[in-house]
């Protein structure tokens, strides 16, 4: 029989870097905390082959804040790096490059659709004059225009289902002008600066901020040492001889440990989507160009009443003269018979 240990918080998995952020904070403060591994709860751990870009601010939350409270007194130590969020949406006909900001924004749409950015400027303008009762009128002209332009809808409905995760159109004239309205609502928000991984770093980045988290105290369980959660008047039991006062979920995995043990009336175990991603290397002039790192491709097909739309991201070497290319695919999760006729 090992020595009894009680922490007061228990990490469960270590596949996102807010959790281990978080582990290490606590740690700094005086808490005991343990780190249960994802490999623990059922799941692979993240390599983190698609990279990661975290945001500035959430609500009133900065990044920064959490990054000093988890011991990072300086961001070149972090593993982070400041980076503008650029992006391209690849039509049959048109190319739109953005670097994250309403300038920039206006200008791909005035270069790339002349004929209806006039009238596109003049929905958003009265949107920003009068966002409460400006807001319905510009979606029902803002779902007109669209139905006049098949480019503009094309590239809308890309953006909308990027920037909202959603499905659009739905179908129902309602549903739709609600999403509308939403998206509206988000081009009024100014730009937000993000963070991506920093490329030299040779190791993948909750690794990284694993490791850092134990510096600071955090103790970590050997895979597969968890049991089945238990709960009692201390706290939750992980091993025969440890417990946790309190539990922070930070993975997918740990939602569905805590709902097969403790809450099976109160979780369900159930996604939506998922994301498939296949990876190949090819010749630099091989690759259309311009081609940005980080892009979103239409296959222009709506069949079988999915997404036609596509993510790649694009790793170019100068030196080799070779390019790794990346393709994302969102598939719904229930419908197993898609699947395969959506990767092909």
């Amino acid at each position: 029989m090992g020595v009894a240990q009680s922490f007061d918080f228990a990490v469960l998995g270590d596949t996102q870097p807010e959790g281990i952020l978080v582990a290490a904070a606590l740690a700094r403060k005086g808490y005991a905390v343990v780190v249960v591994p994802s490999q623990s709860l059922g799941e692979l751990g993240s390599d983190e082959s698609w990279p990661l870009v975290l945001p500035e601010r959430v609500f009133h939350r900065r990044l920064n804040d959490l990054l000093f409270r988890a011991g990072f007194f300086r961001l070149e130590d972090s593993g982070l790096v400041p980076w503008s969020h650029q992006s391209q949406i690849v039509l049959s006909k048109n190319r739109f490059h953005f670097d994250g900001t309403h300038k920039r924004w206006s200008m791909e749409i005035e270069r790339e659709l002349p004929f209806v950015s006039v009238l596109l400027n003049k929905i958003l303008d009265g949107v920003r004059k009068d966002p409460t009762r400006g807001l319905r009128k510009a979606s029902v002209e803002l779902q007109d225009l669209m139905k006049r332009n098949a480019a503009l809808a094309d590239f809308l409905r890309i953006d909308i289902e990027q920037q909202l995760k959603v499905t659009f159109p739905s179908g129902e004239s309602s549903r739709d002008l609600e999403i509308i309205r939403s998206w509206l609502r988000m081009t009024q928000r100014e730009s937000v600066k993000v963070y991506r991984v920093d490329p030299k770093l040779k190791q993948p980045y909750t690794q990284y901020l694993l490791d850092h988290a134990r510096r600071w105290g955090v103790q970590c369980l050997a895979a597969g040492e968890l049991r089945d959660l238990t709960q009692n008047w201390g706290g939750f039991g992980l091993t025969e001889t440890a417990s946790a006062k309190n539990l922070l979920l930070n993975s997918v995995g740990a939602s569905r440990a805590l709902a097969k043990s403790l809450y099976q009336n109160e979780f369900q175990d159930r996604f939506m989507h998922w994301l498939y991603w296949d990876s190949f290397q090819c010749k630099l002039e091989d690759l259309p160009e311009p081609l940005d790192e980080f892009c979103t491709i239409d296959y222009g097909d709506a069949t079988m009443n999915l997404p036609s739309q596509r993510l790649l991201w694009v790793q170019k070497s100068a030196t080799r003269e070779t390019a790794q290319v990346s393709l994302g695919s969102w598939l719904p999760f229930d419908d197993h018979r898609l699947w395969a006729a959506q990767i092909e």
